[in-house]
């Protein structure tokens, strides 16, 4: 498969969300429009870094990608090693990229090797006498490895995204029935949704921390840029 790293990447991606991109990219599915969709936010406490943390609760990521455009993302969650690396080699063999989570302590090229246990995604491309092709479009990096080094990288259990087992993660996109034709309706119809979703109206939405309500004015978290303004713009119900 001729994957490679893309030239200008958007604003804000992480690891995954390059991961989809560049198969997108591959796929030539080049109407990749996206709103923020994520709607509901849970509000909670957390001791390592001293503030309270906002995160976005509402759809899976698999939800977002079909709600507009159709697009299947499956997600695999197994524990069995094997089975993971036999299916694979399978869809790389039918031309089907795949995504896969791995732990930059194991990966060579990567600053974090052997130094912190850390989850990461990138995309396999080939896999061709006992080495996988891969992309990186975080690093903006083509290269390859041997199988034995992917089975290690593959193993999830010391990272954060997993404290505790053996759990593997892969994932492939399917577009056959994905629309490229996105509508200006569409769009509106899922800003009215999380309007919806948010009840109390376009100015105010509530999280709930340890118990207790709060109310967050939609405009104000607008203009916040980091948490400690973010302080100002949460009161009391």
């Amino acid at each position: 498969m001729n994957i490679q790293p893309r030239e200008n990447n958007a604003e804000g991606e992480d690891c995954f969300t390059l991961c989809v991109s560049c198969i997108l990219n591959y796929k030539e599915f080049s109407p990749f429009l996206a709103v923020w969709k994520q709607c509901g936010l849970l509000c909670s406490e957390d001791p390592e870094r001293g503030t309270p943390k906002l995160a976005p609760t509402y759809m899976t990521v698999e939800q977002e990608l079909r709600h507009i455009h159709q697009i299947d993302l499956q997600i695999r969650r197994k524990d069995d090693l094997s089975d993971v690396v036999k299916q694979i080699i399978t869809h790389l063999h039918q031309n089907e990229p795949v995504i896969v989570w791995v732990d930059v302590f194991y990966l060579q090229y990567n600053s974090l090797y052997h130094v912190m246990h850390s989850a990461h995604c990138i995309v396999l491309s080939e896999y061709t006498d006992g080495k996988f092709g891969f992309i990186d479009d975080f690093y903006h990096l083509k290269g390859s490895m041997d199988e034995q080094d992917l089975i290690q990288a593959l193993d999830l259990g010391r990272t954060p995204l997993i404290r505790e087992g053996r759990q593997f993660r892969y994932a492939t996109l399917d577009i056959s029935e994905a629309s490229r034709k996105v509508q200006e309706r569409d769009f509106y119809a899922m800003l009215h949704h999380n309007q919806t979703i948010l009840g109390g109206g376009p100015k105010n939405f509530a999280v709930r921390v340890a118990g207790r309500s709060w109310s967050i004015r939609l405009w104000e978290l607008q203009r916040l840029s980091d948490m400690c303004n973010l302080h100002a713009a949460i009161w009391n119900m």
